[in-house]
């Protein structure tokens, strides 16, 4: 579980996407395409969001995904999180942030 906290607070990661990637898979498609499928849609959905290429960021980007568990309770969402980790945490919104 991820708690969620205002911008405004001191935190170390940022959603910027929530919601679904995995609609074309009616079965659990393994932990592998799981993270493929993350990797290429976080990696995306971060250069939209922070402005800038990942590869020349000073950010980087993780994801939460269904366990498989999960999968079999109708979990289907995945969740983009940035961050910056030459700063411990973060105050405000990395949108936008061209770094």
């Amino acid at each position: 579980s991820v708690d969620r906290i205002d911008c405004t607070e001191p935190h170390a990661l940022e959603a910027y996407y929530v919601g679904s990637a995995y609609e074309s898979y009616d079965l659990y498609p393994g932990t592998e395409e799981i993270d493929d499928v993350a990797i290429t849609s976080c990696r995306l959905r971060f250069e939209r969001f922070v402005g800038f290429e990942w590869e020349s960021s000073q950010l980087d980007f993780w994801w939460l995904t269904p366990t498989p568990a999960g999968w079999d309770q109708g979990d289907r969402e995945l969740v983009c999180l940035v961050g910056d980790f030459e700063k411990e945490l973060v105050v405000g919104s990395l949108e936008n942030a061209g770094r």
